[in-house]
């Protein structure tokens, strides 16, 4: 559904946008693009201003002039000497930062290097094997990379990660406090005359994840006690509002499991192609956006047409399965419940001590590792058939079975008197 309302969205304001194709694209000092801009080329260079958000795809990038919004940059050469107004995502196998981020950065390759001139007003994360940073960060930084090189100004805390070998020149000036993690404690060079305000602490990558490190862990516990509470609200709405279905789902599941189980994988695979045809169904109007900007309209009309019909479809399926595979093992929790209680035959079957019962032994099967997973899926399949079963079963009967009754309303047919 979220992704719908964005396609939804995207459409609407269509008329706002702009989006260009070619080899080589050229911005140049004389142009003012008042639309957020996407591009798909060889080779892009903005020298003028764009007032909105920026999305290239291409192999050279370099940015000369201003983006008023978020720029987010997929290339294998990236450079920016010009100004961004939001923040900066960039993916590239060469990042070369000259100019400014009004808000935080995110960068992502090879080699980064911020120059001196460089400047991200928050937050940053670089990422990368080689990553030389002598400009100025004014905010949290993350840094993970083989080689590391800080000569500049980073006004906030600093957190390291590698594998190989830490540079601090004596030009370096860090506010906050600077912690590094790496597996020798000496990959760190601090050279004389860094300013340093905070402290400089050394985290072995051992102890980095220990505190996450077994099934046991608080964090899975919270998280396993979190999911039985949201999975048992469930239940409970679900009985409350459809206890026609969920009786009749009970006792298909019950008496044929092996059926239920079949149409379960039926449910699963229209609930995977259903998925797919979305995906393509969003694909097939980005496309129809971008070809209809183009000079190919009659094609982008009919993608349009054609991914417009497919979207509700696809979604009210994709949507249908997973609700029906989500809510499979409260199914199957209430039979578990109901078996060990032994209240399969009784009308207190779908009792929400059952309900809780049953999901506390699902829990417990969920956590153990490899097995947990066939179960959670042997679950929600099955699950899942016997709730298309109970739906079908409760169509085809109920209406039967009330337009088979006489009307309440009609009068029994008099007696006839007796002769003589």
């Amino acid at each position: 559904m979220l992704i719908l309302a964005l396609v939804c969205v995207l459409a609407a304001t269509a008329s706002a946008m702009v989006f260009q194709k070619a080899e080589h694209q050229h911005i140049s000092n004389l142009h003012h693009i008042e639309d957020d801009y996407y591009s798909y080329a060889q080779d892009l260079t903005i020298d003028g201003l764009i007032d909105g958000e920026l999305a290239s795809f291409s192999y050279n990038f370099r940015l000369n002039g201003e983006v008023t919004g978020t720029a987010n940059i997929f290339a294998y050469q990236l450079s920016h000497r010009g100004q961004i107004g939001r923040s900066l995502r960039g993916f590239a196998n060469s990042i070369t930062i000259d100019g400014t981020v009004g808000r935080s950065a995110l960068l992502l390759g090879n080699d980064i290097t911020l120059n001196g001139p460089a400047v991200i007003e928050r937050d940053a994360r670089l990422i990368g094997n080689n990553i030389r940073m002598y400009g100025t960060i004014k905010g949290q930084t993350h840094i993970s990379g083989k080689s590391i090189i800080i000569e500049g100004l980073i006004d906030g805390d600093l957190i390291l990660r590698t594998d190989g070998k830490i540079e601090i020149t004596s030009t370096a000036i860090i506010t906050g406090n600077l912690t590094y993690t790496s597996t020798d404690k000496e990959a760190i060079e601090i050279a004389e005359g860094a300013a340093i305000s905070g402290e400089v602490t050394w985290t072995p990558p051992e102890d980095a994840g220990q505190e996450d490190d077994g099934v046991l862990s608080a964090r899975s516990v919270i998280l396993a006690v979190a999911k039985l509470f949201a999975a048992f609200l469930f239940g409970v709405i679900l009985i409350a509002v459809f206890r026609r279905y969920a009786e009749e789902s009970f006792m298909q599941l019950h008496t044929r499991p092996v059926v239920a189980l079949a149409v379960g994988f039926v449910v699963l695979i229209g609930f995977a192609l259903a998925l797919v045809i979305l995906i393509i169904a969003v694909a097939l109007v980005i496309a129809g956006l971008i070809v209809v900007s183009g000079d190919g309209i009659v094609v982008g009309a009919l993608l349009l047409i054609f991914s417009t019909l497919m979207l509700p479809i696809s979604s009210f399926a994709s949507v249908c399965g997973g609700i029906m595979l989500y809510a499979g093992k409260i199914v199957v929790a209430l039979l578990l419940g109901a078996l060990l209680l032994s209240r399969v035959r009784s009308a207190r079957a779908l009792s929400a001590l059952n309900l809780l019962l049953g999901l506390l032994l699902l829990t417990i099967g969920f956590a153990v590792p490899y097995l947990g997973f066939l179960l959670y899926l042997l679950a929600s399949v099955s699950g899942a058939g016997a709730i298309a079963m109970g739906v079908r079963f409760c169509k085809r009967v109920y209406p039967a079975t009330t337009a088979a009754q006489p009307p309440a309303s009609e009068p029994p047919a008099p007696t006839p008197p007796p002769l003589g």
